[in-house]
């Protein structure tokens, strides 16, 4: 999805700072396994197999800088929503509009020195609610709201370490559930299935020893901060570097609560 002075990503009733965007529709298709008597050449040739469609699938993600806004949205659906969808609009060119309400899989924050806090959202929708490809020969309208101001690296922090970087991620996995409905044509999930939440955070630190096994660490972006509870090491890492290097210690870990 280009995205231009024309082009923006709506999540809720927020316009975000997207720099990216896409919600392909791929269509469940059966084919048969069986023997059928195709002919090689003339009427009845046997070009494929006889197949028929399931109900089509859309999954798909978003990329954005992260705004304060933003944080304490994605917060809420992360925290006391994750089982509820969202509504998140796609637009690629003016009045152009794709509408989808959507349950998050995943949702990642990440940062470095000398960047912006950035957001990646993947989310699993049953249908495309709106559609209207749009016009890209008349003026372009664009969007005129209020400017966001993007949460610089330097505005975030993890406990009292020194990050050069850091990615933190949450994953859950939505599950569509089918049911037979003696239905002439297909027909949508009759359940969802939500698994619980993984976390996990990695990055580099400097200047401090090694976290401890199990801690709490709270994760500042701006305005906004996520409280991880048992936070758990996975790996650590002190390892000899060249005289051109920086001697960080890389850790990976996964958090058993979040607030």
């Amino acid at each position: 999805m280009a995205l231009g002075y024309e082009g923006y990503i709506k999540i809720g009733d927020s316009i975000v700072l997207g720099s990216g965007g896409s919600v392909p529709k791929n269509r469940t298709r059966l084919d048969s396994s069986s023997a059928y008597a195709g002919k090689i050449s003339g009427t009845g040739i046997g070009i494929g197999f006889p197949h028929t469609y399931d109900w089509s699938s859309w999954d798909g993600n978003a990329d954005m800088e992260l705004t304060d806004d933003l944080f304490a949205t994605l917060k809420s659906w992360i925290v006391t929503e994750r089982d509820q969808t969202k509504s998140i609009s796609l637009s690629s060119r003016n009045t152009n509009i794709q509408t989808f309400n959507g349950y998050w899989d995943s949702v990642a924050f990440s940062t470095s020195v000398g960047a912006l806090v950035t957001a990646n959202i993947g989310f699993v929708a049953l249908d495309r609610t709106t559609y209207d490809y749009g016009l890209d020969t008349q003026a372009k309208t664009g969007q005129t709201d209020t400017v966001s101001v993007p949460i610089p690296y330097w505005k975030t922090s993890i406990g009292n370490y020194k990050f050069m970087e850091w990615n933190l991620t949450f994953t859950q996995e939505v599950v569509k559930i089918f049911a037979c409905k003696n239905s002439s044509v297909a027909v949508a999930p009759a359940y969802l299935g939500v698994s619980p939440v993984t976390i996990s955070l990695t990055g580099t630190y400097l200047f401090s020893g090694e976290m401890p096994d199990s801690s709490s660490l709270l994760v500042t972006m701006g305005n906004g901060s996520f409280s991880l509870s048992k936070a758990e090491m996975q790996t650590t890492s002190d390892a000899v570097q060249n005289h051109n290097s920086l001697t960080p210690i890389n850790v990976s870990l996964e958090a058993y609560g979040v607030s």
